[in-house]
């Protein structure tokens, strides 16, 4: 099969999208700081967006008109991509979030999708050209292409909904302005493909005409597609540099501040520490200060960056616990900072000697 220039610039494009989403993906589901549950939902995304968009690559690169039998292999999984980006966002704008059972609801249609593919992907070639003409083509097809685009703009609309409702202290700032201009950018390329979709439809139900066959017609719709690529796996990057989403409130009287007052400030005013994400290099930015001068700072006060956060977190889990006995053990510590419950327990036993539940058993005593 001979590929035009414009063919091979799309695939080289989409193969670098895919190539970033799947690497993201990876680094991000094994990432050990910030939100377990976060890194999770994320880290599952871009896997399965990266599956997806191979898809896509196999089908343009004519891998699938040399092989057929691999039609409808299982690699389509784009109903998913609307209830993770959500989840991850409430994860984000909501500490206390868990995912329970109830989260399940929201991939109904991503596991009946998964389940139409796993279920004729693996068959012959026969059946699979018996399935697209009687079923796929005529009806499935529809489902598939349309049920990506409303689930996703549906689920993309609730998330821009969670960020406005967020609570606003000075430490969700710039996740928040992240989280806004991510929600932006995805629904504009899903609105895209999906003017571009309907387009589609009129001109082959109304007219039988296939815009495929037109040339470059579709390259709005493929260029829509690997920007959504793209811009998962940027964001995943900013993702896991959250130092570069952060600016430093630069006024007159910080300038002159010593460097343990500028700290105290942001620990007891702006409460950085209640980000699950923050870091040396986040404090580095608020700061202006270098990571060497900040960790010569804590050694100095006599404990390390990690321990004088921990410590901290345990005194506002504390607190919050107090103030709120309706809370949860694991809500509380998720609420103030930790990213997991191991790294919470192990915390509050260096700082307290005891577990959390002994220590709380022992002052209602």
């Amino acid at each position: 099969m001979e590929l035009s220039i414009d063919t091979l610039i799309i695939l080289f494009l989409s193969g670098a999208g895919i190539l970033i989403c799947l690497i993201s993906g990876i680094a991000i589901l094994f990432r050990s700081e910030g939100s377990l549950i976060s890194n999770r939902l994320l880290g599952a995304l871009l896997i399965l967006a990266s599956s997806t968009f191979l898809n896509g690559f196999l089908a343009s690169a004519g891998i699938y008109s040399q092989y057929q039998h691999l039609y409808y292999i299982p690699l389509v999984y784009d109903f998913s991509f609307g209830p993770l980006f959500y989840l991850f966002v409430k994860s984000k704008t909501e500490q206390s979030f868990r995912f329970t059972k109830r989260e399940w609801l929201h991939f109904i249609p991503a596991i009946l999708q998964a389940g139409f593919y796993f279920t004729i992907g693996f068959r012959s070639a026969e059946y699979k050209s018996m399935i697209w003409r009687e079923l796929y083509g005529p009806y499935l097809q529809y489902v598939d292409e349309g049920g990506f685009l409303v689930i996703t703009l549906i689920y993309l609309t609730l998330a821009g909904g969670l960020v406005k409702s967020a609570s606003k202290e000075a430490w969700r700032e710039p996740v928040l302005k992240w989280i806004q201009r991510f929600i932006r950018y995805f629904f504009l390329l899903v609105a895209i493909i999906a003017i571009y979709t309907a387009a589609e439809w009129i001109m082959w139900l109304g007219f039988e005409i296939n815009i495929y066959n037109i040339p470059l017609l579709d390259l709005p719709l493929n260029l829509a597609t690997i920007a959504i690529a793209l811009w998962l796996g940027i964001n995943s990057w900013l993702y896991s540099h959250q130092s570069l989403l952060v600016e430093r409130k630069i006024t007159p009287q910080s300038l002159s501040d010593s460097l343990e007052t500028e700290i105290g400030k942001l620990f007891s005013e702006d409460q950085v520490f209640l980000n699950p994400d923050f870091n040396l290099d986040m404090l580095s930015k608020l700061t202006g200060r270098s990571r060497n001068e900040l960790s010569a700072h804590f050694s100095g006060m006599g404990s390390s960056f990690n321990e004088t956060i921990n410590k901290l977190r345990v005194e506002a889990f504390l607190n919050l616990i107090q103030k709120r006995p309706d809370f949860s053990l694991e809500g509380a510590a998720y609420d103030v900072g930790f990213g997991s419950k191991s790294t919470f327990n192990r915390a509050f036993k260096k700082e307290k000697g005891v577990s959390p539940t002994t220590f709380l058993r022992g002052l209602s005593n």
